[in-house]
């Protein structure tokens, strides 16, 4: 995972294409970064209670997964926003 995909849009290391938005509208935008600390990359699911993300630490320089609490009856997020709407 990096900031900025590569020039030719896929990963330098497993050759598959870099995604340029999340699967599902209310998901946490591509790419953005959560306290400075970690970068949000696709999402992995999506249950009644929150979404599952892979990510990346850049603190510790490593792949991690991020779990939003985000239940579907009670908020929403307009697409490729952060916030999250009550």
């Amino acid at each position: 995972m990096y900031e900025k995909p590569s020039a030719k849009g896929a990963c330098p290391y497993c050759g598959k294409p870099v995604p340029t938005r999340q699967h599902d509208s209310v998901a946490l935008p591509l790419r953005s970064k959560l306290r400075e600390r970690y970068l949000i990359g696709v999402e992995k699911g999506k249950g009644g209670s929150g979404i599952t993300y892979s990510a990346y630490d850049l603190k510790e320089n490593k792949r991690v997964v991020i779990k939003e609490l985000f239940p579907d009856n009670a908020v929403t997020r307009l697409p490729g926003h952060s916030d999250v709407l009550i």
